[in-house]
């Protein structure tokens, strides 16, 4: 379909997909059949293994079809089956060809947030005992609030709908959330998926009934499930099918690197917007609050939702989230699992090739990768500090030495990292070796082939020059935008940082998943190539440094390599300032001596 032609959400259920998305801007909602299909053994088969054996695609009438044959063959050891049997994942690759061309203005992202009576102790979502007190529902630049008592909204763009009771109010918000005009794609707010959808699921439910409660779901389908929070403890979490759930905190965790010492709303919303929560402090709880200022108790259920949309319009995840998707052809959700990420994009890239996958069997042994190498800083005050950064270290060596399943080729014996940087290079007997085999050799002595470029190297250095170019054209936009200030460039800067930024956190995931056990392309070789070939090359660089700053003051073994982590040296250059003091001293005598 030529034109803007996206899913917003897809899944399957029995041998049907379902999928909502747009096209052309308009947004469609579609039941379709789909014929999967897998790949067997066949020397006439115009397919092949990653190991270059031929195979034939078969395909099958229905999913059904396909799962009955994948299981009818679950075990026959001499029989092997490739392909990805997660057949949703074929659909959109299918039904979706080429690069997806989407328009992140055409989803409709809705913030919500709900406050509950709690007369007696915190409100349990599955029990759902309590009264849902008042509604705020943001899309776009309108907020929808429900509540029980008269409101004067302090915004022209606040639209307050006064309620008789709790069931008018639930009753009025579903005709908002069910309408053509303001049905969302996707759901936000600060720990919705375990509070705020369960529990409406589950009031709506006993107070409208469970047909009502499915309407929260434009198929009327909702899959419910226990999910692990911690040891002994569990919660049921619910999936509205056909709207995409994107709980904040767990965006802000996933993407920003930074541990905090709380993930309250309260906390995160004054650290990245200086904003905090309505301070109702003044009252003993929601319910008082309630009573004695329902205009300070709807500001605040207003806030609440309010600072949530902030921090996306800050920070940009969910566009983020958008790119991901569409570049992998997954769900959005699916976009917070790194491993599903890459395995997606691996096997789209490899069948574009002809080459089909092998079923993935999870390995039952525990591994332990050798990490990244990291020095204990030096203790104390130090001065003059500067740092090196590796730019993507583990992606530039799993391009560098062609790290990958398909051009793995030998392990050999290696003289180990320290021994490596006292003689300041590999021992000649290993470097011969990979010259006669024509690999490349990592610092754990695993050889990988030179001949072809493995499909690892091929598609970090693939988001690799997208990130580069996407920052190129973002500097060339910014400062383009200083002089002439447009709308179109506004989007564009925003386009383009959106980009890059998602292509540094793909590049680095790639990392993440080569070293998962879990992941269908998991060998632990592979990823100890990548983590030991790091260390010999941050440890030589530390030792380079050295050699070069002893050299050049005129020291003798001093150690001015503070600590390092992983990719980053952090480096004390007090002796230099202290030598610069001393030449501006010298200087200085020698222009007194010469005028006086």
């Amino acid at each position: 379909m030529s034109g803007e032609y996206f899913y917003t959400d897809a899944f399957i259920r029995r041998d049907k997909v379902f999928v909502r998305g747009y096209a052309n801007g308009k947004r469609f909602k579609e039941e379709t059949g789909f014929e999967p299909f897998l790949f067997v053994p066949d020397s006439t088969g115009d397919f092949k293994t990653l190991e270059g054996n031929l195979l034939a695609k078969k395909t099958f009438p229905s999913i059904g079809e396909a799962k009955e044959f994948l299981k009818s063959y679950d075990g026959v050891s001499n029989f092997p089956i490739y392909g990805n049997p997660k057949f949703l994942y074929q659909y959109i690759n299918q039904e979706f060809w080429g690069d997806i061309k989407y328009n992140a203005a055409d989803v409709k992202v809705a913030y919500f947030d709900i406050e509950v009576f709690c007369e007696f102790g915190f409100p349990d979502p599955e029990k759902a005992e309590q009264e849902v007190s008042a509604i705020t529902y943001i899309l776009g630049d309108t907020t929808f609030v429900f509540g029980t008592k008269p409101y004067k909204p302090k915004s022209p763009n606040i639209h307050f709908t006064l309620c008789k009771n709790e069931r008018d109010l639930l009753e009025k918000f579903l005709m908002l959330w069910t309408s053509d005009e303001w049905s969302p794609d996707v759901i936000s707010g600060w720990s919705i998926e375990g509070f705020d959808v369960p529990y409406l699921v589950n009031r709506i439910a006993k107070v409208l009934g469970d047909k009502a409660s499915k309407s929260l779901s434009p198929w009327n389908i909702i899959d419910e499930k226990e999910v692990p929070i911690s040891i002994g403890r569990t919660r049921i979490e619910y999936t509205l099918r056909g709207i995409q759930t994107l709980d904040y905190i767990n965006l802000y965790k996933k993407f920003t690197f930074i541990n905090h010492e709380s993930y309250a709303l309260n906390h995160i919303s004054h650290v990245e917007l200086g904003e905090k929560k309505t301070d109702w402090s003044e009252y003993q709880s929601l319910t008082e609050l309630y009573n004695k200022d329902y205009e300070m108790f709807i500001d605040y259920n207003i806030n609440d939702t309010v600072l949530v949309k902030k921090l996306d319009e800050k920070l940009g995840f969910i566009n983020q989230i958008l790119f991901f998707a569409y570049d992998a052809k997954i769900n959005y959700i699916d976009t917070l699992a790194t491993v599903n990420v890459w395995d997606v994009i691996i096997t789209n890239y490899l069948l574009d090739q002809k080459i089909a996958v092998p079923q993935h069997k999870p390995s039952t042994a525990e591994f332990s990768i050798v990490g990244g190498h990291v020095k204990e800083p030096k203790l104390g005050l130090s001065k003059w500090i500067v740092s090196f950064d590796f730019t993507s270290l583990y992606p530039h060596i799993v391009m560098g030495w062609n790290i990958s399943n398909e051009t793995f080729f030998d392990k050999v014996w290696v003289e180990p990292i320290s021994k490596v940087l006292e003689n300041g290079k590999f021992d000649p007997d290993s470097k011969a070796l990979a010259l006669a085999h024509n690999t490349t050799i990592t610092a754990m002595g695993c050889l990988y082939k030179r001949d072809q470029q493995g499909f690892f190297p091929a598609l970090m250095e693939k988001m690799f020059k997208d990130r580069v170019e996407a920052r190129r054209k973002l500097a060339i936009a910014k400062k383009e935008n200083q002089t002439n200030p447009t709308k179109e460039l506004a989007n564009e800067i925003s386009r383009l940082n959106n980009l890059q930024q998602a292509r540094k956190i793909q590049i680095n995931a790639g990392y993440g998943a080569m070293a998962n056990k879990y992941f269908r392309f998991f060998n632990s070789d592979i990823a100890e190539s990548v983590t030991s070939t790091g260390q010999l090359a941050i440890q030589f660089t530390e030792k380079k440094i050295n050699e070069f700053l002893n050299k050049s003051l005129g020291t003798k073994n001093v150690d001015y390599v503070i600590a390092s982590d992983t990719d980053s040296l952090y480096i004390t250059l007090e002796q230099m300032g202290i030598a610069i003091e001393n030449i501006k001293n010298e200087l200085s005598k020698k222009i007194q001596n010469k005028f006086s």
